[in-house]
């Protein structure tokens, strides 16, 4: 008999694949509508927590949505069916269907739009543009029978999350000294002798900002009554981050890179400025509602910067300052990185042998209509 796949398990798989810990501390990611329990035959992935898309879902028999933009965020002090939020939070308990969003810690993985859109591209040499929080390098020593617990521990608490990779450890065992005191209880060895015990020197990364929880989850693991652990300061560079930049394979003008990009987002208002016969190879990609980042794109020697919500006194500036831009709209600049994640999710299901199918809810989301000029 195969095992159901319940919503709690599609959503300890979506945390490793991308860590909650990425997210801006304004944001709200994770599961954020349903019943842990509850079975899941079906996952569809969209951008954005519609009325027609719930629908459209319910028809298929998804039992859980999984959305770029988060349906509850900045607070939730009432729920009318009168208002967007309440309204679609009903009609999504009424399908029984439950709801997770990956955000800005989607966008700071290697799975994001701008990411995706930056090997769409075939940049080369990309970077980072504004790397994730700080991360320190975890040591701790453990005795050899309780390594994979406290490794297991750390990872599913959040440590060792490298690009798209979770549970990243290090151990090497060794022999560790110690004297226990008369009032002490040790896990082993004798008190008041020195001891000499098989040890493991397990060493993983963890974002500082996760500094507390994670050392809580390591204490409770640890079978010692007093573990002992170090943490380093790193200032290696991050592969992990907001937006990303690099360069074109070869030159191009403008124009072409604005066709370009029409091509690949399928956005029918595209705009941008500057000259589309000007010549550029540095590309910032920034997507969504990136445009605030344009110093920080001018800054890293971009040319032309691609973001969504380019405001006219944004653009004015860019024009001030010489940055060329491209502005495919919010959802077209997000909407081409939707494929990557969907396969992502896939394989990683069948990797943990996650008996789920993975559908994308392909739907236009863009508010916006255009008038008609004829």
């Amino acid at each position: 008999m195969t095992q159901r796949t319940t919503v709690s398990d599609i959503a300890g798989r979506l945390d490793a694949l991308v860590p909650p810990a990425l997210a801006e501390e304004w944001d709200n990611v994770g599961l954020q509508v349903g019943t842990p329990e509850a079975p899941v035959e079906r996952l569809g992935v969209t951008l954005e927590v519609t009325e027609q898309g719930i629908q459209q879902a319910k028809a298929l028999g998804v039992g859980l949505l999984v959305t770029h933009h988060p349906l509850i965020l900045g607070g939730l002090h009432r729920v009318l069916r009168r208002e967007r939020v309440g309204r679609l939070l009903y009609s999504l308990m009424e399908a029984d269907m439950a709801l997770y969003s990956a955000h800005t810690n989607l966008d700071a993985s290697p799975l994001g739009p701008s990411a995706v859109l930056a090997r769409q591209l075939e940049l080369e040499e990309v970077d980072v543009m504004a790397p994730v929080r700080d991360l320190l390098k975890l040591t701790v020593f453990v005795p050899e029978d309780s390594l994979e617990t406290v490794r297991r521990a750390l990872g599913d608490a959040g440590a060792g999350h490298i690009g798209a990779y979770s549970h990243c450890t290090f151990s090497v065992l060794g022999t560790g000294n110690f004297l226990p005191s008369e009032d002490t209880s040790p896990y082993i060895g004798e008190r008041g002798e020195v001891n000499a015990v098989s040890e493991a020197r397990l060493e993983t990364i963890i974002p500082r900002h996760q500094q507390s929880s994670l050392l809580h989850a390591l204490f409770d693991a640890h079978p010692y009554e007093e573990p002992a652990y170090d943490l380093y300061p790193l200032a290696n560079a991050r592969a992990l981050g907001m937006g990303r930049i690099g360069n074109l394979p070869h030159p191009m003008s403008l124009g072409d890179l604005v066709k370009t990009l029409a091509r690949i987002t399928g956005s029918d208002d595209l705009r941008y400025v500057g000259d589309e016969d000007a010549r550029v190879q540095r590309v910032a990609l920034v997507c969504g509602a990136g445009a605030k980042m344009w110093p920080n794109c001018l800054q890293r020697g971009a040319e032309v910067m691609v973001s969504g919500d380019i405001s006219y006194h944004v653009a004015e500036d860019l024009l001030a300052e010489g940055l060329l831009a491209i502005d495919p709209g919010h959802a077209g600049s997000e909407a081409p990185f939707l494929g990557d994640y969907v396969a992502a999710i896939a394989e990683d299901f069948e990797r943990a042998a996650l008996h789920c199918e993975v559908l994308s809810m392909e739907e236009k989301v863009d508010p916006w209509k255009r008038a008609d000029k004829g």
